[in-house]
Parts: structure tokens; C-alpha cells; sequence
């Protein structure tokens, strides 16, 4: 019940920074802002709340298996994608608990997972956006909950390349003042991208540092 009160609390006095502080945001806001546009129509019950809550948790269940299944479809083919996803819906209980739980832990699943799929995007195809989306994705699942830090660093050591470099190739590439700001500027851009993600779901936490 507690998320609920967070959310009704916060329609009430019309404001984006929630009474909760042991993580991001993301998975409250996330609900906040349709419900915002949907109080201007018509009231908000107690049941729309709950549904909203337990919806997030369900959609990103799903998209989290959709993404896994287009990972290993990529690197591994078909089968192998199926059964990804038949075992991820199944054996692992929790997943399904989480799923139908006001938590977010299935919406940290997939932000990250998405931050993983953008950045294999990247090292196949070596197209820049993906690693601003998997940036982004990090960001989201940072303001969620806290891995999403974690893959900052993987994904500047994806911008030096050294997933797809021999050490020594590396080594004279970076040498060579082109390459290190080559470099040096996609990992700004991944930061901002990080930056930019978090406090447009966290929006609270830029405004309200003490809070």
C-alpha cells in the first residue's frame, strides 16, 4: 500500500517530487504524469492507481522478454531466442512475482536490458545513436534503481572500443590525438545522454537536492 499512498499523495498536491527517497524515481513517475493528464478529464479513483501500478511492473515484464528475445536472436539465432524467453517467463519465479507486484524492479529489468541491446546495436552495426540510446537507457535505469550506474562505465570502455580492438591496434589509435578525442567526445555524449535521462524522469532530485 505504500505506493499507493506515494501516488495519491502526490496527486493531491500536484507535484512531481514524491515522499520517497531510497531510490529513483522513475517508477512513480513513470504512472504520475498520465494520471496528471487524465485528473484535468476526470477524477482519479483508487482502483485506476493500483491498476497503474501493477501495469508498469506488467508491460515492462513484457518488453524486457521481447528485448531478450531479439538479443539472443541476434548473437545466437532463432531457437535459441525462443527458448530465452520461454525460460525467462517461467522458471525464474520471482520475475513472474515482480511482474504482477507494484515494484520496480521489472522496470529497472528492462531499462537495463535495453541499455544492453542498444549497445550490442552499437558493436554490430557501429552506429553512434545506439550507444546515445544505450547511454540513455543507463540513465533511465539509474533513476529507477541504482545499476544503471554500473553500466556507465561499460559503455565508456565500449567508446575507447576496446570490445573490438586487438591491444595493440588500440593502443596506436588512441595515440594518435583524432582518435582519443573521437573517443573523448562519445563518451561526453553518453554522459549527457545518461544525464539528460535520469533527471527528466528524476525530476525532483535536480530540483530538490535535500529532499
Amino acid at each position: 500500500y505504500e505506493h499507493f499512498f506515494i501516488i495519491r499523495e502526490a496527486l493531491t498536491n500536484h507535484t512531481v517530487c514524491v515522499n520517497w527517497s531510497v531510490y529513483g524515481q522513475f517508477f512513480f513517475n513513470i504512472i504520475l504524469f498520465p494520471l496528471y493528464v487524465l485528473q484535468r478529464f476526470s477524477p482519479i479513483n483508487d482502483q485506476l492507481i493500483i491498476l497503474a501500478l501493477r501495469y508498469v511492473s506488467t508491460v515492462s515484464a513484457a518488453l524486457t522478454v521481447i528485448l531478450t528475445f531479439g538479443l539472443a536472436r541476434r548473437y545466437f539465432g532463432r531457437l535459441v531466442a525462443w527458448m530465452s524467453s520461454l525460460l525467462l517467463m517461467v522458471v525464474p519465479f520471482i520475475f513472474n512475482f515482480w511482474s504482477v507486484t507494484s515494484h520496480p524492479d521489472a522496470l529497472q529489468m528492462f531499462t537495463v536490458t535495453g541499455s544492453l541491446f542498444a549497445g550490442s546495436e552499437y558493436l554490430l552495426s557501429k552506429k553512434k545513436r545506439w550507444l546515445i540510446i544505450s547511454a540513455a537507457f543507463a540513465g533511465f535505469a539509474f533513476s529507477t534503481k541504482y545499476a544503471g550506474l554500473f553500466l556507465l562505465p561499460v559503455i565508456w570502455l565500449v567508446c575507447l572500443r576496446v570490445f573490438e580492438e586487438s591491444p595493440s591496434t588500440l593502443k596506436k589509435e588512441l595515440s594518435h590525438l583524432p582518435g582519443l578525442l573521437s573517443a573523448l567526445r562519445l563518451m561526453l555524449a553518453t554522459g549527457v545522454s545518461f544525464l539528460i535521462a535520469f533527471f527528466i524522469t528524476s525530476p525532483c532530485l535536480l530540483l530538490d537536492w535535500d529532499f
